[in-house]
Protein backbone atom coordinates (compact mmCIF):
# COMPACT_ATOMS: atom_id res chain seq x y z
CA UNK A 1 0.00 0.00 0.00
CA UNK A 2 1.50 3.32 -0.70
CA UNK A 3 4.61 1.35 -2.00
CA UNK A 4 5.11 0.72 2.41
CA UNK A 5 4.92 -2.43 4.40
CA UNK A 6 4.96 -3.46 7.79
CA UNK A 7 8.32 -3.73 9.06
CA UNK A 8 9.94 -7.77 8.82
CA UNK A 9 9.90 -9.42 12.25
CA UNK A 10 13.38 -10.06 11.24
CA UNK A 11 14.65 -6.25 10.89
CA UNK A 12 17.64 -5.87 12.82
CA UNK A 13 20.97 -3.96 12.83
CA UNK A 14 23.88 -6.17 13.23
CA UNK A 15 25.50 -7.62 11.05
CA UNK A 16 25.81 -4.70 8.37
CA UNK A 17 27.97 -5.14 5.12
CA UNK A 18 29.56 -2.45 3.48
CA UNK A 19 31.06 -3.68 0.18
CA UNK A 20 30.65 -7.67 1.64
CA UNK A 21 32.21 -6.86 4.57
CA UNK A 22 30.95 -6.78 7.91
CA UNK A 23 31.14 -3.47 9.72
CA UNK A 24 30.92 -2.70 13.68
CA UNK A 25 27.58 -0.99 14.79
CA UNK A 26 27.71 -1.08 18.62
CA UNK A 27 24.83 1.01 19.87
CA UNK A 28 25.99 3.90 21.72
CA UNK A 29 25.89 4.15 25.39
CA UNK A 30 25.93 7.74 26.54
CA UNK A 31 22.25 8.26 25.32
CA UNK A 32 19.13 9.18 27.71
CA UNK A 33 15.94 8.06 25.74
CA UNK A 34 11.88 8.00 27.08
CA UNK A 35 9.08 7.24 25.69
CA UNK A 36 6.25 9.57 26.60
CA UNK A 37 2.85 8.39 26.41
CA UNK A 38 -0.27 10.68 26.60
CA UNK A 39 -3.57 8.69 27.15
CA UNK A 40 -7.44 9.20 26.50
CA UNK A 41 -10.30 7.16 26.84
CA UNK A 42 -12.78 6.27 23.42
CA UNK A 43 -16.10 6.23 23.54
CA UNK A 44 -16.48 2.81 25.16
CA UNK A 45 -14.18 4.76 27.91
CA UNK A 46 -11.39 2.24 26.66
CA UNK A 47 -7.99 3.66 27.55
CA UNK A 48 -5.49 4.28 24.57
CA UNK A 49 -2.31 5.73 23.27
CA UNK A 50 -3.47 8.98 22.02
CA UNK A 51 0.35 10.36 21.58
CA UNK A 52 3.37 8.57 21.28
CA UNK A 53 6.58 10.46 21.52
CA UNK A 54 10.24 9.24 21.82
CA UNK A 55 12.57 11.51 23.43
CA UNK A 56 16.22 11.28 22.97
CA UNK A 57 18.66 13.12 24.77
CA UNK A 58 22.36 12.80 22.95
CA UNK A 59 24.05 15.18 25.76
CA UNK A 60 27.67 14.89 23.83
CA UNK A 61 26.21 15.86 20.48
CA UNK A 62 24.09 19.12 22.04
CA UNK A 63 21.08 17.41 20.42
CA UNK A 64 17.67 16.61 21.55
CA UNK A 65 15.11 14.23 19.00
CA UNK A 66 11.97 14.23 19.87
CA UNK A 67 10.02 10.86 17.38
CA UNK A 68 6.28 11.15 17.78
CA UNK A 69 5.21 7.31 15.94
CA UNK A 70 1.07 8.20 15.18
CA UNK A 71 -1.34 6.55 16.93
CA UNK A 72 -2.58 4.61 13.93
CA UNK A 73 0.80 3.26 13.20
CA UNK A 74 -0.54 -0.30 12.20
CA UNK A 75 1.37 -3.11 14.08
CA UNK A 76 0.69 -6.65 15.32
CA UNK A 77 -1.02 -6.61 18.43
CA UNK A 78 -1.02 -9.02 21.04
CA UNK A 79 -4.15 -10.46 22.75
CA UNK A 80 -5.73 -12.00 26.05
CA UNK A 81 -9.26 -13.86 26.35
CA UNK A 82 -10.92 -12.89 29.44
CA UNK A 83 -8.63 -14.99 31.53
CA UNK A 84 -5.37 -13.67 30.71
CA UNK A 85 -4.25 -16.35 27.89
CA UNK A 86 -2.90 -15.38 25.00
CA UNK A 87 -4.35 -15.48 21.75
CA UNK A 88 -3.46 -15.03 18.04
CA UNK A 89 -1.63 -11.62 17.10
CA UNK A 90 -3.44 -9.69 15.06
CA UNK A 91 -2.53 -6.22 12.86
CA UNK A 92 -4.35 -3.14 14.18
CA UNK A 93 -3.24 0.55 15.34
CA UNK A 94 -0.80 0.57 17.83
CA UNK A 95 -2.89 3.24 20.31
CA UNK A 96 -4.82 -0.14 21.19
CA UNK A 97 -1.85 -1.73 22.60
CA UNK A 98 -2.33 -0.47 26.12
CA UNK A 99 -5.71 -1.22 26.59
CA UNK A 100 -5.43 -5.43 25.03
CA UNK A 101 -2.73 -5.34 28.03
CA UNK A 102 -4.17 -3.49 30.42
CA UNK A 103 -6.22 -5.95 32.68
CA UNK A 104 -3.19 -8.72 32.32
CA UNK A 105 -1.14 -5.28 33.77
CA UNK A 106 0.44 -5.39 30.49
CA UNK A 107 -0.21 -1.91 28.65
CA UNK A 108 3.00 -0.31 29.26
CA UNK A 109 4.75 -3.29 28.54
CA UNK A 110 3.81 -3.85 24.96
CA UNK A 111 2.94 -0.35 23.79
CA UNK A 112 7.23 0.29 25.04
CA UNK A 113 8.03 -3.17 22.99
CA UNK A 114 6.10 -2.53 19.48
CA UNK A 115 7.63 0.89 19.22
CA UNK A 116 11.13 -0.55 19.73
CA UNK A 117 10.18 -3.48 17.24
CA UNK A 118 9.14 -0.54 15.00
CA UNK A 119 12.89 0.83 15.96
CA UNK A 120 14.58 -2.43 14.82
CA UNK A 121 15.04 -3.17 18.00
CA UNK A 122 17.30 -0.92 20.40
CA UNK A 123 16.83 -1.30 23.72
CA UNK A 124 13.68 0.72 25.26
CA UNK A 125 12.61 0.95 28.76
CA UNK A 126 11.98 3.65 30.33
CA UNK A 127 8.37 5.28 30.10
CA UNK A 128 6.23 8.09 31.63
CA UNK A 129 2.20 7.96 31.07
CA UNK A 130 0.37 11.04 31.48
CA UNK A 131 -3.44 12.26 30.63
CA UNK A 132 -4.88 15.52 30.34
CA UNK A 133 -5.49 15.75 34.06
CA UNK A 134 -2.41 15.17 34.93
CA UNK A 135 -0.95 17.35 32.44
CA UNK A 136 -3.04 20.18 34.04
CA UNK A 137 -1.39 18.71 37.10
CA UNK A 138 2.17 19.51 36.21
CA UNK A 139 0.99 22.82 35.06
CA UNK A 140 -0.27 23.80 38.61
CA UNK A 141 3.59 22.83 39.71
CA UNK A 142 5.37 25.61 36.62
CA UNK A 143 2.67 28.19 36.72
CA UNK A 144 2.36 27.11 32.88
CA UNK A 145 4.06 26.49 30.05
CA UNK A 146 4.70 28.96 27.26
CA UNK A 147 4.12 28.08 23.56
CA UNK A 148 3.99 28.96 20.15
CA UNK A 149 0.84 29.39 19.02
CA UNK A 150 0.31 28.84 15.21
CA UNK A 151 -2.29 31.16 13.52
CA UNK A 152 -4.52 28.68 12.44
CA UNK A 153 -5.22 27.09 15.84
CA UNK A 154 -5.69 30.73 17.03
CA UNK A 155 -8.32 31.17 14.11
CA UNK A 156 -10.37 28.39 15.68
CA UNK A 157 -10.55 29.63 19.01
CA UNK A 158 -10.98 33.03 20.92
CA UNK A 159 -8.76 31.99 23.59
CA UNK A 160 -5.66 31.89 21.81
CA UNK A 161 -3.44 34.45 20.26
CA UNK A 162 -0.92 33.72 17.17
CA UNK A 163 2.64 33.82 18.75
CA UNK A 164 4.51 32.88 21.84
CA UNK A 165 2.35 33.06 25.16
CA UNK A 166 1.75 31.22 28.32
CA UNK A 167 -1.12 28.81 28.29
CA UNK A 168 -3.31 28.68 31.20
CA UNK A 169 -7.17 27.68 31.29
CA UNK A 170 -6.42 26.84 27.15
CA UNK A 171 -4.13 23.89 28.05
CA UNK A 172 -6.70 21.58 27.66
CA UNK A 173 -7.93 22.42 23.99
CA UNK A 174 -4.44 23.39 22.49
CA UNK A 175 -3.59 19.63 23.36
CA UNK A 176 -6.57 18.10 22.17
CA UNK A 177 -7.86 19.99 19.53
CA UNK A 178 -7.78 18.06 15.78
CA UNK A 179 -7.96 19.19 12.57
CA UNK A 180 -9.05 15.71 11.98
CA UNK A 181 -12.82 16.27 12.83
CA UNK A 182 -16.10 16.10 10.78
CA UNK A 183 -18.73 18.71 11.80
CA UNK A 184 -21.19 16.33 14.23
CA UNK A 185 -17.57 15.92 15.98
CA UNK A 186 -16.61 12.32 15.03
CA UNK A 187 -12.67 11.98 14.70
CA UNK A 188 -12.02 11.85 10.82
CA UNK A 189 -8.78 8.80 9.89
CA UNK A 190 -5.26 9.91 9.25
CA UNK A 191 -2.58 11.10 10.37
CA UNK A 192 -3.08 14.86 12.47
CA UNK A 193 0.75 16.23 11.74
CA UNK A 194 -0.18 19.44 13.21
CA UNK A 195 -1.86 17.52 16.12
CA UNK A 196 1.71 15.91 16.92
CA UNK A 197 3.55 19.04 16.18
CA UNK A 198 1.81 20.81 19.07
CA UNK A 199 1.99 17.63 21.29
CA UNK A 200 6.18 17.27 20.56
CA UNK A 201 6.90 21.27 21.41
CA UNK A 202 4.49 20.74 24.25
CA UNK A 203 6.18 18.00 25.99
CA UNK A 204 9.79 19.94 25.54
CA UNK A 205 8.17 23.03 27.26
CA UNK A 206 7.08 21.12 30.03
CA UNK A 207 10.84 19.20 30.42
CA UNK A 208 12.26 22.55 30.24
CA UNK A 209 9.54 24.16 32.85
CA UNK A 210 9.76 21.53 35.33
CA UNK A 211 13.83 21.86 35.28
CA UNK A 212 13.29 25.15 35.96
CA UNK A 213 11.13 24.84 38.77
CA UNK A 214 13.21 22.21 40.32
CA UNK A 215 16.30 24.57 40.38
CA UNK A 216 13.93 27.14 41.99
CA UNK A 217 12.49 24.77 44.66
CA UNK A 218 13.40 24.89 48.54
CA UNK A 219 13.35 21.24 47.94
CA UNK A 220 13.84 20.26 44.90
CA UNK A 221 14.12 16.45 46.31
CA UNK A 222 10.88 16.71 47.36
CA UNK A 223 9.40 18.17 44.38
CA UNK A 224 10.88 15.68 42.13
CA UNK A 225 8.85 12.76 44.13
CA UNK A 226 5.89 15.07 43.36
CA UNK A 227 6.66 14.90 39.77
CA UNK A 228 7.20 11.46 39.48
CA UNK A 229 3.88 10.70 41.73
CA UNK A 230 2.27 12.81 39.49
CA UNK A 231 3.43 10.98 36.53
CA UNK A 232 3.10 7.04 35.73
CA UNK A 233 6.75 6.54 34.97
CA UNK A 234 9.75 3.47 34.94
CA UNK A 235 11.40 5.75 36.51
CA UNK A 236 12.47 6.59 40.17
CA UNK A 237 12.09 10.01 41.32
CA UNK A 238 15.97 10.59 40.83
CA UNK A 239 16.55 9.40 37.48
CA UNK A 240 13.36 11.05 36.43
CA UNK A 241 15.35 15.01 37.47
CA UNK A 242 18.03 14.03 36.05
CA UNK A 243 16.21 13.42 32.75
CA UNK A 244 14.70 16.71 33.14
CA UNK A 245 17.68 18.07 33.62
CA UNK A 246 18.82 16.93 30.68
CA UNK A 247 16.79 17.23 27.83
CA UNK A 248 16.68 21.15 29.21
CA UNK A 249 20.30 22.06 29.56
CA UNK A 250 20.77 20.31 26.00
CA UNK A 251 17.72 21.69 24.29
CA UNK A 252 18.56 25.74 25.29
CA UNK A 253 22.67 25.21 24.26
CA UNK A 254 22.18 22.67 21.54
CA UNK A 255 19.80 22.00 18.40
CA UNK A 256 16.51 19.75 19.19
CA UNK A 257 15.12 18.03 16.07
CA UNK A 258 11.58 16.75 15.79
CA UNK A 259 10.75 14.24 13.63
CA UNK A 260 7.24 11.78 12.73
CA UNK A 261 8.02 8.06 12.12
CA UNK A 262 8.64 7.91 8.33
CA UNK A 263 5.62 7.11 6.80
CA UNK A 264 2.61 7.49 4.94
CA UNK A 265 -1.20 6.68 5.60
CA UNK A 266 -2.56 3.68 3.78
CA UNK A 267 -5.66 2.10 3.35
CA UNK A 268 -5.86 -1.62 4.02
CA UNK A 269 -9.67 -3.20 3.44
CA UNK A 270 -11.60 -0.65 5.17
CA UNK A 271 -9.27 1.23 7.64
CA UNK A 272 -6.71 3.58 7.75
CA UNK A 273 -3.48 3.14 8.93
CA UNK A 274 -0.12 4.53 9.22
CA UNK A 275 2.29 2.46 7.87
CA UNK A 276 6.24 2.53 8.23
CA UNK A 277 8.61 3.08 6.40
CA UNK A 278 11.51 0.93 6.85
CA UNK A 279 14.48 2.24 4.98
CA UNK A 280 13.90 5.86 6.25
CA UNK A 281 13.26 4.36 9.83
CA UNK A 282 16.53 2.43 9.75
CA UNK A 283 18.61 5.80 9.15
CA UNK A 284 17.24 7.98 11.63
CA UNK A 285 17.95 5.12 14.60
CA UNK A 286 21.34 4.51 13.24
CA UNK A 287 21.94 8.49 13.19
CA UNK A 288 20.79 8.77 16.65
CA UNK A 289 21.50 5.37 18.48
CA UNK A 290 24.60 3.76 16.82
CA UNK A 291 28.31 4.64 16.78
CA UNK A 292 29.51 5.58 13.64
CA UNK A 293 30.17 2.44 11.14
CA UNK A 294 33.71 1.33 10.73
CA UNK A 295 34.99 -1.16 8.76
CA UNK A 296 36.82 -3.91 10.88
CA UNK A 297 40.54 -3.61 11.43
CA UNK A 298 42.89 -6.01 9.11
Amino acid sequence: VNGQVPLPEDWAFTPFLVDDQVVDSRMREDLSALLVMGMAYDSQNASYASTLTLVVVDEPSGLVSLLSIPKDTRVLLSAYDEDGQTQPPYHGAISQAYYLGEAQGLGERNTVALVQELLGGVPLEEYAMLNLVQLRQLSNLTGGVEVTVDSSLASSYASFSPGRQLLGRNLETYASHSYLVSQDGQLLAGTDTQKIGRHQRLILAFLQALSDTLDQAEDPDALAQEIHDILRTSLDADRLADFIHSTARVAESGQVHYQILPGSDGLIGQDTYFLPDSAQTKAWVLERFYKELSLPSD
